[in-house]
């Protein structure tokens, strides 16, 4: 066998361009389908990252449903009646409002959040403190997020132990009407960056629920409920028993619905760019099949010769689809090293910065931080396809060639 491969690989040698010519459309086709299968993976790791932020098993509650009917209120009462559905070990409920924050004359906008400030690590696993504390649900305190404490183009705009005060204005009768609140800073987040999207804690103002409540006149009554279960493995049931609850008053979701959902998409879509990916390689093996279609017309006379002093036929097939190997294992390796390339040169020139494939903007509130994900198994797998297809691209030539009558072919000019 390692005697028909030598002979292959000579074969293939004596015709250095058309070889040359046929590996690099495989090289291609094997690029391609790599990188796009590194870049499709790099994509579901970082949206399902994004969506992350909340612990696997919190469930979120969000009055107004997308269907008929009243948007449901959470109130006091309704979080105890969550918190006795079996597998549920929390039920927070908080308040939200996107309003200015003012400081040393200076403004921006954040989300204020009131909530039990002390359950914010078991709903945020990921949350950590840079400074000071996380401050008490009595306290009529604030936690900032980092880019409210340190906005992209300010630097140490809130710290802790400062005042800040907090704006919201109303339109009543006509008028505009704005209500304010100062608040002491005891704590400031540490940055969360991309993990904080989909939540985007970085701009947001964390202060108890009776403080919010007073400021913004909720008058007992929530904008959204936190639901913390046991493990992720009851989440599903907890959603159903909310929905029951909560009829189409409300839309419920969790990160773990929204992660399945993003890896249902992010598959669909690396199924889509492999396709493509796959014609490339599909026209590499009509160029193979092309290239050893001539090749076996050309060396008529090689192969009557060969069948005239006794190679078997089989011999003669195994030496065909020795190039066609040799063809797609060379391909297929340097393919894949050039998807890698390829992937991390994409990734480069979409994040305007093809000198690096780090965090290309740390100060910005979402840094873009995509990276493809290059598998042991996925690598494999390219190249074991662009070896079959190379191979199956190689078979009919192979038969022909055996196929040649001796006699004839030696009389062949």
């Amino acid at each position: 066998m390692f005697k028909l491969l030598r002979l292959s690989y000579h074969a293939l040698i004596e015709r250095k361009l058309r070889a040359a010519i046929t590996i690099i459309m495989v090289v291609v086709g094997t690029a391609l389908l790599t990188g796009l299968n590194s870049m499709s993976a790099g994509l579901n790791d970082y949206l399902v990252k994004e969506f992350s932020t909340l612990g696997a098993n919190v469930i979120i509650v969000i009055p107004g449903g997308l269907r008929s009917g009243a948007a449901a209120k959470i109130t006091d009462q309704t979080a105890s009646l969550v918190e006795q559905i079996p597998g549920v070990v929390l039920s927070e409920p908080f308040i939200q409002q996107v309003l200015t924050v003012k400081s040393s004359g200076k403004s921006i906008t954040a989300t204020l959040v009131g909530i039990d400030r002390s359950r914010l690590t078991t709903i945020f696993p990921t949350l950590r403190l840079k400074e000071g504390r996380f401050g008490s649900q009595n306290e009529p305190t604030a936690l900032v997020g980092n880019l409210i404490s340190n906005p992209p183009d300010e630097k140490d705009f809130i710290n802790v132990g400062q005042v800040i005060t907090l704006e919201v204005s109303s339109v009543v009768e006509g008028r505009r009407i704005v209500e304010s609140r100062n608040l002491l800073v005891d704590g400031v987040l540490d940055y969360m960056g991309s993990q904080g999207m989909f939540i985007p804690i970085d701009r947001m103002v964390f202060t108890s629920t009776q403080t919010a409540n007073s400021f913004l006149g909720r008058g007992g009554k929530y904008d959204g409920l936190y639901v913390v279960t046991e493990n992720a493995d009851v989440v599903d049931a907890v959603s159903n028993e909310l929905k029951e609850i909560f009829g189409g008053g409300a839309e419920i979701f969790s990160s773990m619905s929204i992660i399945r959902t993003i890896q249902s998409i992010t598959g669909t879509i690396n199924t889509f760019l492999g396709s493509i990916a796959s014609v490339s390689l599909v026209v590499a093996a009509v160029g193979i099949f092309a290239a050893l279609y001539t090749s076996v017309l050309e060396r008529t006379r090689e192969i009557g010769l060969l069948k005239a002093i006794g190679f078997p036929k089989l011999s003669v097939i195994q030496l065909f689809l020795g190039e066609a190997l040799l063809i797609g294992v060379i391909g297929g390796i340097v393919g894949n090293v050039g998807g890698v390339g390829a992937a991390y040169l994409l990734i480069g020139l979409l994040s305007g910065n093809s000198t690096s494939f780090q965090e290309f903007n740390p100060g910005s509130s979402h840094a873009f931080t995509i990276q493809p994900v290059f598998s042991p198994d996925m690598l494999f797998t390219v190249w074991l396809f662009s070896v079959i297809l190379s191979l199956i691209a190689g078979v009919y030539p192979a038969w022909r060639a055996a196929s040649l009558d001796p006699v004839v072919a030696l009389r062949k000019e």
